[in-house]
């Protein structure tokens, strides 16, 4: 597969006179909201937080139908999430980059992080600008605290637990994690 540097480095301005900078959120973590500007030629991203593992093969993602939805997510279980306004995680998501650009709603995320302050940033605006356009995972696809209960985890997300900037706690977990099953490849 072909490979592609993108230099980001000059986009931290853009958050700089934005609510939610400055806030302990990085922008490498922001910058989730503008896939569609750097990804011209890519029409759909999966995009896995740090903290997120495939524990099986997750190739038929790929094959979702996705023509009339803007976000494939997980809901989350949190207080954020209302009957009447289901929200998802970011930490496990498949973005729909060509309907993100042909609709505008790409540009609209931008916006609504320069407007308002989101407890969680990228995350509040993407669900505040795509609800009503999401394509609900099972649980399984981002399986941690804040979505249960779930079955045997596809992908396994260590959210609102230990983080490996914190206490290397995930280092851990991801060292006891069952290798010779995930990895057959490596013996």
């Amino acid at each position: 597969p072909e490979c592609e540097v993108i230099n980001i480095s000059g986009l931290a301005a853009f958050w700089r006179h934005s609510p939610n900078a400055f806030t302990g959120w990085t922008y490498i973590v922001l910058i989730r909201s503008q896939y569609h500007r750097l990804l011209p030629k890519v029409d759909r991203v999966l995009s896995l937080d740090l903290d997120a593992f495939a524990l099986a093969d997750i190739s038929h993602l790929w094959e979702l139908d996705m023509s009339d939805k803007l976000v494939a997510g997980v809901r989350e279980t949190t207080v954020l999430d209302r009957p009447d306004f289901p929200y998802f995680n970011m930490g496990v998501v498949m973005l729909n980059l060509d309907l993100l650009r042909r609709t505008g709603m790409g540009d609209e995320v931008m916006k609504a992080l320069q407007r308002r302050y989101f407890q969680y940033p990228e995350q509040g605006a993407y669900n505040a600008i795509c609800s009503g356009s999401v394509l609900w995972l099972p649980r399984e696809y981002n399986a941690g605290k804040g979505t249960e209960p779930y079955g045997e985890p596809v992908i396994r997300h260590f959210m609102a637990e230990s983080k490996t900037y914190r206490d290397g706690e995930i280092y851990k977990r991801f060292a006891a994690l069952p290798w010779e099953e995930v990895r057959p490849w490596r013996s």
